[in-house]
């Protein structure tokens, strides 16, 4: 069975509302009962830019990647920006898009993260 993970999701937000540590925790978790095996988590590669703009435009991808959010973009983020975050979300949206291709290979794929 393949997982995909990276430690790089947990990003410290301070006391956001959005506790980033839960990702690596579910792993462990998953690991400590065996349900997977260190040898099932595979790391994903941050997703390009041409992957998140299937879901996002053009205006704001760029602003996301070049870190050139207003502070209008910054409060609509709801998240404090930061590269760290940035690269936990790419690393996110590439592992969904990599569980999904597992799925219709395999018939599961696993994420354990958020879908950014």
């Amino acid at each position: 069975m393949k997982a995909f993970f990276s430690p790089k999701y947990t990003v410290e937000m301070g006391d956001h509302v959005f506790p980033t540590m839960k990702f690596g925790l579910v792993a462990q978790k998953l690991l400590k009962d065996g349900v997977l095996s260190a040898s099932d988590i595979i790391e994903p590669t941050p997703a390009s830019r041409e992957d998140l703009l299937l879901a996002h435009t053009a205006e704001w991808g760029d602003k996301m990647l070049n870190g050139t959010l207003t502070e209008r973009d910054l409060q609509t983020l709801e998240l404090p920006y930061s590269p760290q975050l940035l690269l936990a979300h790419r690393l996110a949206a590439g592992g969904t898009l990599l569980a999904c291709r597992e799925a219709l290979e395999s018939g599961l794929g696993l994420h354990i993260g958020g879908g950014s």
